[in-house]
């Protein structure tokens, strides 16, 4: 399962081992924040998921939450 969250809003909870083309609701986590350096590690996680999906292996359970403040930025990554 992957699960996405930005500010307390959730973009993305889903099986990468269900995606058959674009994940669900990917243009919705790719509108939350385009050219935020924390969107590399999330494109990062995706891309692991994708991958491993494709190759017919188990994903981890990743969870990343992202807390946008004034003048910065927290993200909270668990994998595994």
């Amino acid at each position: 399962m992957i699960h996405i969250e930005v500010d307390g809003k959730v973009l993305m909870h889903s099986d990468p081992g269900e995606w058959t083309t674009t994940p669900p609701d990917v243009q919705a986590v790719q509108k939350a924040g385009p050219n935020e350096p924390w969107m590399l590690l999330v494109q990062a996680a995706l891309a692991k998921a994708a991958t491993l999906a494709m190759a017919g292996k188990r994903p981890e359970e990743t969870t990343i939450c992202v807390t946008t403040r004034k003048n910065g930025w927290i993200v909270d990554y668990t994998n595994g």
